[in-house]
């Protein structure tokens, strides 16, 4: 993941080459150093190229309810 990239799709292969979407890019993860000296203090994250995402399932429920909200 890089910067950017919250919003975006992540999908598998749902077969035939057929992307299937399973979720939305919500934030990278990256490692985290924190260097603590007489002189300095430094935080030093390196991307690891994963990110966290949220389920495709629980967004269709949230508009789904949404729906259901605004209908009433």
């Amino acid at each position: 993941s890089w910067d950017g990239d919250s919003g975006g799709p992540v999908f598998i292969d749902g077969g035939k080459g057929a992307p299937q979407i399973i979720g939305l890019v919500t934030a990278r993860i990256n490692h985290v150093e924190e260097i603590d000296s007489e002189r300095e203090k430094r935080k030093i994250e390196t991307p690891l190229g994963l990110s966290k995402a949220l389920p495709a399932a629980l967004i269709l429920d949230t508009i789904r309810l949404a729906r259901i909200t605004t209908a009433e």
